[in-house]
């Protein structure tokens, strides 16, 4: 007799944080920017803050998956880039044109030109920004709301 693994995969995730691992600022930031009424920004996702002015930006990034073109990459599904937003891979940039959401397993982003390096395991980022906290837990995105 003899132990045989299989492999398999279960829905589910795993926790962004372990205990103890982070501590709740005090005080509202306002989100920069605008996001669909209802889009799921989830715990862990790295925020910049900015003190001065009390405001926070969501930083995006997104990993392209095999399957794509250059000017229209497959993307893992989740992400929070939209219309309009700037892939970034190292010195080339281009503006997203539009996403097919239809797929269950991946988004394809439709870019205004194709995008050196947006081959299978890269990752794009937009924005310049550097996070420096993380949502501490999941929020729906609404008009006007804020972040602890």
């Amino acid at each position: 007799m003899a132990i045989e693994f299989e492999k398999g995969q279960i829905k589910g995730g795993f926790p962004v944080f372990w205990r103890g691992e982070c501590k709740v600022i005090p005080g509202d930031f306002k989100i920069k920017q605008t996001f669909p009424e209802g889009t799921l920004i989830r715990k862990g996702t790295p925020i910049a803050l900015d003190f001065a002015n009390m405001e926070c930006t969501v930083c995006k990034a997104v990993k392209i998956v095999s399957g794509g073109t250059t000017s229209a990459p497959r993307i893992v599904k989740g992400s929070l880039v939209q219309v309009g937003d700037k892939l970034k891979i190292g010195e080339n940039e281009q503006a997203i044109n539009s996403i097919d959401r239809s797929n269950a397993d991946y988004d394809v982003v439709t870019l205004a030109a194709a995008l050196t390096g947006a081959t299978a395991n890269a990752f794009a980022v937009v924005g310049t920004d550097v996070p420096n906290a993380v949502v501490e837990t999941d929020k729906e995105y609404k008009t006007n709301m804020d972040f602890q």
